[in-house]
């Protein structure tokens, strides 16, 4: 039995002004109680759209008692700062791409550990939505060692592949980027649903592929230099180049917003995903066709 207590003050709601009431009272010596129905900002964590932004400066987006410790606090997501940090991004992953190439090569053990840890890591940043720019950067580490690792092998043997992979990706990118600009690839959430999902299959499949490799099975036909593979990579280049629209669409409209300024590396996260796997997609698709 739980013995009836008494306090001066109840705090409905352990939400932003909720927790903000009861610092106060807190700082005051002031006795009283949160009540929550669920957790501590249950409303923000489970009952808000993923499209929602607040429209304030960073600054103000914390709670009492906690100061903003980024370089930028009246800022907002800015078009430059999303190139900017993108660039950055792509730049240390071919850097560490030159590394891949010349130093791991064929040492298939470090590949394979290279490739396992993209994708723990990949999965934990979209699930978790991680905006830190040192994990960020650590993540372009590995995926660039990854695919210059992979880049190598594919240079050996067929050679000048690389650079014609480069050139195909750049191209179809500028198109994307021109065609989105245009107004000519129409994009809805019904568009982004689909997208997300082909690609949570596609994803799903190549885990499938990797674990056969180990377990002795190979999923038929789609690896193949036949036209079911050939037809099968340039399915996975479109659905690559639509989640760049995807990530267009997110860029665009979290500018126009006025999205948190944490926002611009999510952004760049997700072109560095989208343009790595584009040019790997390439590289398996000309190696197909010269077979």
């Amino acid at each position: 039995m739980v013995a009836n207590t008494s306090v001066p003050v109840a705090v409905i709601g352990a939400g932003h002004s909720g927790l903000s009431a009861s610092y106060w009272l807190g700082r005051h010596g002031i006795e009283h109680v949160v009540i929550e129905r669920g957790r501590v900002a249950e409303s923000w964590r489970e009952e808000r759209w993923d499209s929602l932004r607040l429209l304030t400066p960073n600054w103000q987006n914390s709670l009492p008692g906690s100061s903003y410790d980024g370089d930028d606090p009246d800022g907002f997501m800015t078009m430059d700062g999303v190139i900017n940090k993108s660039a950055l991004l792509l730049s240390i992953a071919t850097i560490s791409a030159f590394f891949g190439i010349f130093i791991i090569g064929f040492v298939w053990p470090l590949v394979a550990s290279l490739w396992v840890i993209g994708v723990v890591m990949l999965i934990w940043i979209n699930w978790t939505r991680n905006c830190n720019p040192v994990v960020l950067s650590t993540y372009a580490v590995i995926q660039g060692l990854l695919v210059g690792s992979i880049t190598f092998i594919f240079e050996y043997f067929y050679p000048g592949i690389a650079l014609q992979a480069v050139a195909v990706t750049f191209c179809i990118f500028a198109g994307i980027l021109g065609l989105y600009k245009s107004g000519l690839i129409p994009w809805n959430e019904n568009m982004r649903i689909a997208v997300a999902g082909a690609t949570l299959g596609v994803f799903i499949l190549y885990i499938t592929s990797f674990i056969g490799i180990f377990a002795g099975f190979q999923i038929p036909y789609i690896f193949s230099s036949g036209p079911v593979g050939i037809i099968w990579s340039l399915f996975v280049i479109a659905l690559c180049s639509f989640n760049i629209v995807s990530d267009f669409d997110f860029i665009e409209k979290g500018v126009e917003s006025g999205a948190p300024k944490e926002l611009e590396w999510r952004a760049a996260f997700g072109l560095l995903v989208c343009l790595l796997w584009l040019y790997v997609e390439v590289l398996y698709l000309l190696a197909k066709l010269r077979e």
